[in-house]
């Protein structure tokens, strides 16, 4: 009877022990704590994914779009080059027609014909041996003077014979001009791409020296008619007059 009675207490104990209860509910809290954020994070996940699909449609989109502007942006840029060389062109046409018709003109009003046609330059040109010079009355670097006479669908001056060379020195002095010579490759050459042998006639004393008493740094690659009308070497970023020649009319 004694031994029931301590066996039916200790039955009561084990089952309705405080501390069972509390090893027992925590343990249930934590699993339905995890599944909770197992779900959370899931959906998190598949919202990310989604949202990363989607910038991704966007952005491929976005780059056909920037693609296809950048190919009208190009194809526009090549119209208006086209367009620029084509209205350049018509204009060379239009000055050189007007040019001719002012020549034939001139050789009307004074009867001339056949070999007794005199050359025929622009208005504000110099003739000699069939071609034209002109003179500038200000001052441009060598490349800027280069592009002047290209624009004028002429060249800074080639001067090949002595003759051509005492023409031009009569416009030219007391004042420096650029002319169409430069050292290219460790070469002398014209603007056209001939190579020019060097006369000692054509220089000062002690030119070409590649240097350059207004900038002593750095060479000097480009040639100026010097004001006693001989030549010498300067650095190509000084600012001289220039002579432009082109081929005469007529």
């Amino acid at each position: 009877m004694a031994t029931k009675a301590v066996s039916n207490c200790i039955n009561s104990t084990v089952w309705t022990h405080p501390l069972t209860l509390l090893f027992f509910t925590p343990g249930r809290k934590l699993n339905a704590d995890l599944s909770g954020m197992q779900g959370n994070l899931k959906s998190i996940n598949q919202t990310l994914f989604s949202e990363l699909a989607s910038l991704k449609e966007k952005g491929a989109s976005e780059a056909k779009l920037v693609a296809k502007i950048n190919a009208m942006a190009k194809n526009l840029t090549e119209e208006v080059k086209e367009a620029k060389t084509q209205f350049r062109d018509q204009i060379s046409k239009l000055q050189s027609a007007v040019l001719t018709m002012n020549c034939e003109l001139e050789d009307a009003k004074h009867n001339r014909t056949g070999t007794s046609k005199r050359i025929c330059c622009p208005k504000g040109w110099f003739p000699f041996a069939r071609n034209c010079y002109w003179f500038s009355n200000s001052e441009k670097t060598w490349e800027e003077a280069k592009l002047d006479c290209e624009n004028k669908e002429a060249h800074l001056a080639i001067i090949t014979t002595y003759l051509e060379k005492m023409f031009v020195v009569q416009h030219t002095k007391p004042h420096n001009f650029w002319i169409g010579l430069s050292f290219v490759n460790r070469t002398w050459k014209w603007v056209d791409g001939t190579a020019y042998a060097m006369r000692r006639i054509d220089w000062r004393p002690q030119e070409p020296n590649n240097f350059s008493f207004l900038v002593p740094m750095e060479s000097a690659d480009c040639v100026h008619i010097y004001r006693d009308g001989l030549w010498s070497d300067e650095h190509c970023q000084y600012r001289y007059n220039w002579v432009c020649e082109m081929e005469a009319k007529g």
